[in-house]
C-alpha cells in the first residue's frame, strides 16, 4: 500500500519505456488507487485518482495512435464513471481496431448496452420534450416504445402516466403511475 513509491515506478517505467502497455498499467495502478480511497472513504482522493487514470489514458491515446488496448480502458473506464457518450465514442473506434478474440467479444456487448442505454435515454428526453410542449399522444407514442424495450424502468411509466392523467385517461394513468412506484421510485409527486 506504498502507493507514492508505486507511482514513482511506475512513472519511471511509462517515461523509459514509454509503450501503450506502460501507460495502461500507469492508468490501472491510478484506478487501484482510487479504489484504495473509496474503501477509505476518502471522496476527492477516489476522484482525483480516478480523472488521473483517465487523462493518463488520454494522454496515451495521443502519443501511442489508434491502441486497441488503450481505446479499451477508455471505453471501459467511462463506461464504469457513467460518461456513456465518450465511452461509446471510443469503444466505437476499439471496435474497428480491434482484432478479434474473446476481449473484442466482451467489448462488444458493452458497446451495444451503452448504445441501448444512450437511446433509451433519448427517448425519455424526447417524452418529456412532448410533455412540456403539451403533446401528451405524441409522448405517449414515444414512450410506450420505451417501455416495450425497457419494460422494468420506472421513468418511461411515470411518463404514461402523466401523460395519461393529462388526457384525463384516470384509469390507465393510475396503472401506469403504480406501476412506475412498484418499480422503485418514491417521488410522492
Amino acid at each position: 500500500k506504498d502507493y507514492p513509491f508505486a507511482e514513482e515506478l511506475f512513472l519511471d517505467v511509462y517515461h523509459l519505456m514509454p509503450q501503450a502497455a506502460s501507460c495502461i498499467n500507469l492508468a490501472a495502478f491510478y484506478s487501484a488507487w482510487s479504489q484504495y480511497c473509496k474503501k477509505d472513504k476518502d471522496e476527492k482522493g477516489e476522484d482525483f485518482y480516478l480523472n488521473k487514470a483517465l487523462t493518463t489514458l488520454e494522454e496515451g491515446l495521443e502519443k501511442f495512435g489508434e491502441d486497441e488496448n488503450i481505446l479499451a480502458e477508455l471505453g471501459s473506464l467511462n463506461t464504469y464513471l457513467g460518461n456513456l457518450d465518450e465511452a461509446e465514442g471510443f469503444l466505437s473506434r476499439y471496435l474497428a481496431v480491434a482484432t478479434e478474440g474473446e476481449k473484442k467479444q466482451k467489448l462488444k456487448k458493452m458497446y451495444k448496452d451503452v448504445k441501448m442505454q444512450l437511446d433509451s435515454d433519448l427517448e425519455i428526453k424526447q417524452a418529456y420534450d412532448f410533455m412540456m410542449l403539451d403533446e401528451e399522444d405524441k409522448a405517449l407514442t414515444v414512450i410506450e416504445k420505451f417501455i416495450e424495450k425497457n419494460p422494468k424502468l420506472w421513468h418511461g411509466h411515470f411518463i404514461k402516466g402523466w401523460a395519461l392523467r393529462k388526457l384525463k385517461n384516470y384509469v390507465e394513468a393510475e396503472k401506469a403511475l403504480l406501476k412506475c412506484l412498484e418499480l422503485g421510485e418514491s417521488n410522492p409527486d
